[in-house]
Order: C-alpha cells, then structure tokens, then sequence
C-alpha cells in the first residue's frame, strides 16, 4: 500500500517525459554505457569477444546520428525559426547574422580554395612571436591556400563552442529539475555550479592544445593551437576542487540543515558532464563516439516538453511531438548528408579539393550555429518558455 502511493506521489511530480526517463536520458544511461566501454577496453586485449563488441561501437553510433544527433540540430533550429518574424529580429545577430556570415565563409572557401595566403604568413609569425614568453602558439596562416586556412579555424572555433555549449545544456538541466522539485539555489550557488561545468570544459580543451597535434573531421585535417601546459594543470586542479566545493556547499551542507537532496535527474546530469569529458578518466571510446549520441539524447526530452505543451497550448498552433520528430529525422538526414553531398557532386569537391568540402562544411556550421541559436532559445526568463518548460 506504502510503496503503490509513494510510486503514484512520484509519478505526479513535475518532469520532461517522467521521473524515470529523464534519469537515464539526461545522464544515468550514458555513465552506465561509460561503465561498460572501460570494462571492454580493459578486457579487449584479453578476449577477442570482448574486442568484436569494441570495434563495432563506431558503426553503432554512426547510425544513431541518424535518430539522435541530426534530429537534435534540427530541432534547436525549429524551436528557433518557427517563434516567427517578431522573434528571429529581436534576435538578428544570433539567428540572421550569424548564419550568412559562416555561409559566406563556406562560400568564400570553395571559390577561393586554392587562392596562396603567402602573405598571411610574416603577420601571423610575428604574432605569434609576441605571445611565445606566455607559452601560446596560433595555428595562423600555416595552410597554403585560402580554404584549408578558412576551414581550419572554423573547426577550431566548433571546438571551442562545443565544450561551452555542453556545460551550458547541463547548467540547463539542473536549473530546469530544481525549479521542478522547488530546490532553489542562491545567486552563489548557482554560480559555483556553473563554474564548476565551465572549468569541465576548460580543463578538456587545453588539454587537448597543449601541444600541435593533427586532428580528422570527417575527410579534412585540421591543427590544435598550443597552450600552456600550466593552463591544463590549472584547470585540472580547479575543476577538482568546485566539484568537491559543490558537493559539499550545495548537496551536503543543504541535506545536513534542510534533509533536502537535488532531484535525481538534475544529480545525474551534472555527474554525466564530468563522465564526458575529464581526460582522466576517459574512455577512448567513449569519448570519440557516444559523448555527442548522449548530448543529442538528453536536449530532447526538452524539446518534446516544448512540443507538447506548444501542442497544447490555445495561443500556438502546434503539432504532436512524434510527427515532428519524424520530420527532424529526414530533415538533419537532407541536412547533414543529402544536401552537401548533393553540392560537393555539383563543385566536384573530392577531384579539385581532396575531401568532401560541403560535408565537413555544412557540419561545422551546424555546430557553430547550434550554439548560438541555444543561447537564445532556452532562456527561462523569457515567458513563453517559462510557461511550455516549466509549467
């Protein structure tokens, strides 16, 4: 009797799908799949079994770009574009600006690909001989012509904006789950717990720079900056300790004066963020191809609550969540592949350039807009998503 309405009280309280999903889309499946990825790699050169299911982890999460990652994309832009005119002005720089200056760019890129920047060089040594006492080297002007120059910087600028994009969804989630359960946090708390994923993503990506290295995105090369060892250094020991910091100030000390817990789901996502991306406790695996599966996994739960209470909402014309769903699926599919295939058949990228230009283009620039279209779309003080997000 106890334990059927403790299970009703729950299932009433306020959640994304339910209590139940939430905990394992906004985290608890991805730490479980972390778990096994480091048993596997651990066994791999012991068991060829174990090493059969390693390998075939890539085809798995290359298909599930398809239901989960594009869909993702897609959907930031629809919950973007489709507030109408009156919200895309408010917000020109973000959602006009920003777009046509990274397709100008692309465009820029293909005309001009195998134009010399030469000239680029001498500037950029010389920069780059000003901030040798500090450590910091800039890959500037290395390429030989104009579009390796121009693709390689906007990767960079990807990876820098994917790191800070992902703390902010997973400030997002806790925020959204304390406002749920009426776990309120001061101005203080908020900033130490928002410190604390900022530094996750600093500590990865000068990890990351600091030494020149080549990295792949899909058939282009690109090449890390260097930064300073001691900026690694810094971020690890930081990061340590606001995580321990916000255990104890904003978990323990709160439980011992109130008996209060934070909500699982917010909980379990603050923990995932740590899981993703701290190089020292990395999986090789992992890292490389389910962190972005389970990023893309835990934004949609937000986009169906979205969706649903747009559904039912009198003053907005909405659709159910799966008929958009089935449309964000063919969407990023034509988006991510169809499309900037289709563009580098028509340029005849592979003959002329080597790589499939458009592909990693078209990609990059998704990437880079995702940020700043979820920079103005998830804001709570803005009413309309108060009132579909928070109920």
């Amino acid at each position: 009797m106890t334990s059927t309405t403790s299970t009703t009280i729950a299932d009433t309280r306020p959640a994304l799908v339910s209590r139940q999903v939430d905990f394992w889309m906004l985290g608890g499946a991805s730490i479980l799949f972390w778990g096994f990825c480091h048993v596997f790699e651990y066994l791999s050169p012991r068991f060829d079994t174990a090493n059969g299911y390693l390998i075939q982890i890539p085809a798995l999460f290359g298909f599930t770009t398809l239901l989960v990652n594009s869909p993702h994309f897609m959907a930031s832009y629809h919950l973007a574009y489709s507030r109408g005119r009156r919200f895309i002005f408010a917000h020109w720089f973000q959602l006009i600006v920003v777009p046509l200056v990274l397709i100008a760019l692309l465009v820029l890129g293909d005309v001009a690909f195998e134009t010399s920047i030469e000239s680029w060089r001498a500037p950029a040594m010389s920069f780059n001989y000003w901030l040798d006492p500090f450590g910091i080297f800039l890959v500037v002007g290395t390429y030989p012509s104009l579009g390796p120059e121009i693709m390689h910087h906007l990767t960079n600028i990807m990876y820098l904006t994917v790191g800070w994009h992902y703390t902010k969804q997973v400030f997002g989630c806790f925020m959204v789950y304390s406002r749920y359960d009426g776990y309120a946090l001061s101005r203080g708390e908020r900033n130490l717990l928002k410190a604390s994923l900022l530094c996750i993503w600093g500590f990865n990506y000068f990890s990351l720079n600091s030494e020149m290295s080549q990295t792949q995105f899909f058939s282009m090369g690109t090449t890390t900056h260097v930064f300073p060892a001691a900026f690694t250094l810094m971020f690890e020991y930081v990061t340590v300790l606001l995580f321990v910091a916000v255990a104890w100030r904003i978990f323990y000390v709160r439980y011992r004066k109130t008996g209060e817990l934070p909500p699982a789901p917010a909980l379990v996502a603050w923990v995932a963020m740590f899981v993703w991306w701290m190089p020292f406790g990395r999986s090789l695996t992992f890292f490389a191809f389910a962190v972005p599966f389970f990023h893309g996994l835990q934004y949609l739960p937000f986009y169906r609550k979205v969706i649903d209470a747009r559904h039912n909402d009198p003053a907005v014309a909405g659709r159910s969540f799966w008929f958009y769903f089935a449309f964000l699926v063919v969407a990023g599919f034509i988006a991510f592949n169809v499309g900037p295939e289709a563009i580098d058949v028509m340029r005849d990228s592979d003959s002329r350039f080597h790589l499939t230009y458009w592909v990693a283009g078209v990609a990059v620039l998704i990437n880079i807009h995702h940020f700043f279209i979820d920079n103005t779309i998830w804001r709570l003080r803005d009413e309309n998503v108060r009132r579909w997000l928070l109920n």
